[in-house]
C-alpha cells in the first residue's frame, strides 16, 4: 500500500470516528420518535375503541406495549420523575429513557385539557387517570377521587372537591390536596387535617350531588368507600368507589350502582364483591402503579385481563390511562387549538 493510500485510509477512518457518534445519535433519536409515534397512535386507538363485548382481545393486545414499557420503570425512577416537573431537561431525559413516562404525560395533558374546557348540559363523564385516580364531571360539579402526581395541579381551579380514600401515596398527592385547601376547596379523607376528616359514615350534599361515605379498612388502615349519586342532571348516575377496601360485609350501598370501581388484587374476592354490588358496569383497577416494586404489588394489564377473563366483557371493563366513560350526555363540547367537537 502506498503512503498516500495509507494516509487516505487513516483520514477516512478518523472522519468515520468523528461522524459515528452523530450517526448513532440520529439513529437513537429516530428510534425514539418511532416509539413515541407508536404510543401516540396507541392512545388514539384506545380512545376510538372503548371497551365492549367484541373488542376485548384487541384491547388486551394493545396493552402489551404498555406492560412492556411499564415494567422498565422502578419506584425510584417514578419518584425522581415526579420531582422533575420543575426541571424540564430532567423530565425530557427520563421520558427518553422510559417512553412510558412520555405516554403518561401526553395522556395527562390531553385529559387535563378536556376536563378544564368540557361543558356538559346533562349526563356525566368519568375520566380514568393514573392508578385509581378519577375525575368526574357533571353539569354543575367536577370532583376527583384519589388523584396522584403533580401534573394535576392544573386542575385545582376546576375541581370542586376531592376525595382521598386512604393515607397511601399511590392514592393522593400532597401538593394537589394542599393546593385545593389553599383555594378553599373541600378535601375529604381519613387523615388530612387541613381538609375534612372522615372517620365515620357520613352523608352530605354538594349542589345536586348526594355523597355518602362509609368506612372500611385495608388491614388496620381506615379506607373511605365513596357512594356518589350524581343527581338529576345525570339521571342519578351513581358511582361506588371502594379503593383499597377489603371488608366485603361492610360494602353496603344505599341504592343501585351504575359504576363500581375496585382494586384488582387487594385481599378482597373481587368477584364476590361484584356479585354483591350487582352494578351496571365494573371497572377493575390499580394497574401498573409505578410506586410499587415490579415484583411486589404491581399488577399488569395482562394479569388483570387474565384474572377477569371469565367475566362478561359487556359489563366488566379495564380502562387505560386517559380513557373516558360517558353516560346520558346531551351535548358536550371540547375546544382545542384546531377543532370544536359537538355530540348531540
Amino acid at each position: 500500500m502506498k503512503i498516500v493510500d495509507i494516509h487516505r485510509y487513516y483520514l477516512n477512518l478518523s472522519v468515520l470516528f468523528i461522524l459515528l457518534p452523530a450517526f448513532i445519535s440520529q439513529s437513537v433519536l429516530a428510534q425514539e420518535r418511532i416509539l413515541k409515534d407508536q404510543l401516540d397512535s396507541t392512545f388514539i386507538w384506545f380512545r376510538d375503541n372503548p371497551p365492549n363485548s367484541s373488542n376485548i382481545q384487541s384491547r388486551r393486545d394493545k396493552t402489551v406495549l404498555l406492560d412492556k414499557l411499564g415494567w422498565q420503570v422502578s419506584p425510584e425512577t417514578w419518584k425522581l420523575y415526579n420531582s422533575s416537573i420543575q426541571d424540564s431537561a430532567l423530565t425530557m431525559k427520563l421520558e427518553s429513557q422510559y417512553p412510558i413516562l412520555y405516554y403518561l404525560r401526553h395522556v395527562f395533558k390531553k385529559s387535563v385539557s378536556e376536563i378544564k374546557i368540557c361543558q356538559i348540559d346533562k349526563g356525566v363523564i368519568v375520566w380514568k387517570l393514573y392508578n385509581m385516580g378519577y375525575v368526574i364531571k357533571t353539569k354543575d360539579v367536577c370532583f376527583a377521587i384519589d388523584l396522584v402526581t403533580p401534573f394535576f395541579i392544573e386542575l385545582v381551579d376546576v375541581i370542586d372537591f376531592a376525595v382521598v380514600s386512604h393515607a397511601h401515596n399511590d392514592h393522593f398527592d400532597k401538593n394537589f390536596i394542599q393546593a385545593l385547601t389553599a383555594k378553599g376547596k373541600a378535601v375529604y379523607s381519613p387523615f388530612y387535617r387541613e381538609g375534612t376528616v372522615i372517620s365515620s359514615d357520613t352523608l352530605l350534599n354538594f349542589k345536586e350531588l348526594e355523597v355518602r361515605f362509609t368506612m372500611n379498612k385495608q388491614g388496620d388502615l381506615p379506607v373511605i368507600v365513596s357512594e356518589i349519586n350524581c343527581g338529576p342532571s345525570a339521571d342519578y348516575y351513581t358511582i361506588y368507589d371502594i379503593a383499597d377496601a377489603r371488608i366485603l360485609e361492610k360494602l353496603q350501598p344505599s341504592r343501585h350502582i351504575n359504576l363500581f370501581i375496585l382494586h384488582i388484587a387487594n385481599g378482597l374476592n373481587v368477584f364476590d364483591a361484584v356479585k354483591k354490588i350487582n352494578p351496571d358496569m365494573t371497572l377493575y383497577d390499580h394497574i401498573m402503579e409505578f410506586g410499587h416494586p415490579v415484583d411486589r404489588y404491581r399488577w399488569s394489564y395482562d394479569f388483570t385481563y387474565d384474572k377477569t377473563k371469565q367475566t362478561d366483557p359487556a359489563l366488566n371493563h379495564i380502562l387505560t390511562w386517559g380513557e373516558r366513560i360517558e353516560s346520558g350526555l346531551g351535548k358536550k363540547i371540547f375546544w382545542n387549538e384546531k377543532e370544536v367537537i359537538e355530540k348531540n
